[in-house]
């Protein structure tokens, strides 16, 4: 038996979609790289930067890590019901708390000491709580790309990032100066959570 083919709203939606998502990502892009120029040109200086970016190269793989592939389950497996997806939620959640503790009191002081570097291990230890709160946006943001909703997502991801962005200049012009690449992934993951519920909830109503 042939698999149903797409009709034409629905491949036309998806179009939609990817270029939504492929133009705010060139946006993104942009700000991004001319933001981090303007902190470099006048707030950090490139020892301050290779210090930070001992930390922040872990800080992809702590995210893949968190994740454990649950948001897409509900991407790949249709409908769920609440039961299912509170049991997705707290198992994610489970996890990072795990991996959190791991973190902040094997993984960060071992790094601090093998650098050098005190403040490596400290940013490590505050990116926990980036990693903790974005389970809250895990589940609706899983929802969303079920239903094709790129749009939204991508228009969410923008005020986010945007947002991520002016704090991030913010607190680098300011006295706490490097840790403004930590304290920005908070901001935009804050965003992140009550946008997309927020999108999610106005979807219900």
């Amino acid at each position: 038996m042939e698999p149903a083919q797409p009709s034409s709203s629905e491949r036309r939606q998806v179009s939609q979609s990817l270029a939504w998502v492929g133009g705010v990502s060139v946006v993104l892009g942009v700000a991004n790289v001319a933001s981090m120029g303007v902190i470099l040109a006048l707030w950090i200086s490139p020892e301050e930067y290779g210090v930070a970016a001992l930390a922040l190269a872990a800080f992809p793989i702590l995210e893949l890590a968190t994740e454990m592939g649950l948001v897409s389950a509900i991407i790949q497996q249709g409908d769920h019901d609440q039961a299912r997806l509170s049991t997705i939620f707290w198992l994610n959640m489970g996890a990072t708390i795990i991996i959190v503790l791991v973190l902040t009191l094997v993984v960060a002081p071992l790094l601090a000491e093998l650098y050098e570097a005190p403040i490596v291990g400290a940013m490590l230890q505050v990116y926990g709580i980036k990693l903790l709160l974005q389970n809250v946006l895990a589940v609706p943001y899983g929802l969303m790309a079920r239903d094709l909703r790129f749009k939204e997502i991508s228009l969410v991801r923008m005020f986010a990032n945007f947002g991520e962005i002016v704090v991030r200049i913010l607190v680098a012009a300011s006295i706490l100066g490097i840790w403004c690449f930590v304290l920005a992934a908070i901001v935009r993951t804050i965003i992140w959570a009550i946008r997309i519920r927020r999108c999610n909830a106005g979807c219900r109503g």
